[in-house]
């Protein structure tokens, strides 16, 4: 760990205007362990510990501990995250009034290549994007706020990207706030499919916050919006079926297995009838639902039962899906706890496709790494040790 987080912590919590008692109390902590660490006489090894400091003080894990050499791996800079929450805000009150709104424009917009930024795992690089796009339309639209169906679709979709993104990068606040514009936008849309991607991200925030109990109600809605047009709208069938798959992963948090396993076979009948598809740059269809199954199973603690069943993530052109499913193999090969060594090299293959995804993600990676690197025996290969290095874990 650096040296210097001890600095980088004091310099934060001053532009955050926290004192040492509010900011530990915020964490999670003592004042007594923030001084310390403030002093560089604690450290902060646990990437758990990390994170809370990090929420504490509304930054990503990266800027608390300073940017990899890995250019990648970044952060976000405060003026990317000054400049989506401007811009959210200043759409927040321009939403048009008039009933109807013409379809599309004359000018493409730019949300296929925002969508193509968060697909491929650029995360720090969808945020000024995404603050950039609602810039335009602002700019474009004036005080009436964007006017046609195809400037508030891609603001949707724009936007969802924002909220996947931030919390990726450790900025739930802005996530949350980019999840509720996304919804403004799509009931001003009024259409179900866009209104799908509104409630997910909703219902995503919520469960990966680690309060998957509140996030029943926003499945209950969006399953009264979603299906009645499910078996005719192609669209909504897709939206629908991340639905029962998120809710699925919900009840595995929970331990709720019946339920989860209920949800996952809703889920593959819908993924069998769309076939692979993409709206929203979600990709459901059976190859993203082998890899969403992958990661519930190995949540409930089945990942053995189900990781050696042929998937080819690469069928759909998405890297977060395809390192998804490399690192959920990595974590289902650990629970045989025979198959270490090719739980490495899943996890390597997974780095390497979306770095930012892997390493500035939750702790399920980390934890991977942390279980092998404790269990590694002497010989073990140079690539768990430089995995670990990488993770920023002592060998």
């Amino acid at each position: 760990m650096d040296d210097r987080i001890g600095v980088r912590l004091r310099s934060w919590r001053h532009r955050r205007g926290l004192t040492q008692r509010a900011l530990a109390e915020l964490a999670g902590f003592t004042q007594g362990y923030v001084a310390q660490i403030e002093l560089g006489r604690a450290s902060l090894d646990k990437h758990s510990s990390l994170q809370a400091i990090a929420q504490a003080l509304q930054i990503s894990v990266v800027e608390l501990t300073g940017q990899r050499g890995d250019s990648q791996v970044v952060g976000l800079d405060p003026d990317s995250t000054a400049a989506l929450r401007s811009a959210l805000i200043a759409m927040a009150w321009r939403l048009p009034e008039q009933d109807t709104l013409p379809a599309s424009l004359e000018a493409p917009l730019p949300i296929d290549a925002i969508a193509k930024l968060h697909t491929d795992g650029r995360f720090d690089r969808v945020v000024p994007a995404v603050a950039n796009f609602i810039s335009d339309v602002h700019a474009r639209a004036g005080a009436g706020g964007p006017t046609h169906q195809a400037e508030l679709s891609a603001l949707v979709r724009a936007t969802y990207c924002a909220v996947a993104s931030c919390h990726q990068l450790g900025h739930r606040d802005l996530a949350t706030l980019a999840a509720e514009q996304c919804q403004r936008f799509a009931e001003r849309l009024g259409d179900p499919a866009h209104l799908g991607i509104s409630s997910f991200a909703l219902f995503r925030i919520l469960t990966v916050q680690d309060i998957p109990t509140h996030s029943g109600p926003i499945m209950t809605r969006a399953v009264e919006l979603l299906e009645p047009t499910a078996g005719t709208d192609t669209r909504v069938a897709q939206m629908y079926g991340m639905h029962h798959l998120m809710r699925s992963y919900d009840h595995a948090l929970m331990r709720q297995r019946d339920d989860a396993l209920y949800h996952l076979g809703e889920a593959n009948a819908l993924a069998e009838r769309t076939g692979d598809r993409d709206f929203g740059a979600f990709w459901f269809g059976p190859t993203n639902f082998k890899i969403w199954r992958l990661v519930i199973m190995t949540v409930l603690g089945d990942g053995p039962c189900v990781v050696f069943e042929p998937v080819n993530p690469s069928a759909i052109d998405s890297k977060i899906r395809q390192a998804t499913y490399y690192a959920t193999v990595s974590r289902a090969l650990m629970q045989t706890r025979t198959h270490d060594s090719a739980a490495v090299a899943a996890m390597l293959r997974a780095e390497a496709i979306a770095p930012q995804l892997v390493r500035l993600g939750g702790e399920d990676s980390h934890d991977t790494v942390r279980t092998l690197l404790r269990r590694r025996r002497p010989g073990s290969s140079n690539g768990l040790r430089a995995l670990a290095s990488r993770f920023e874990m002592t060998l």
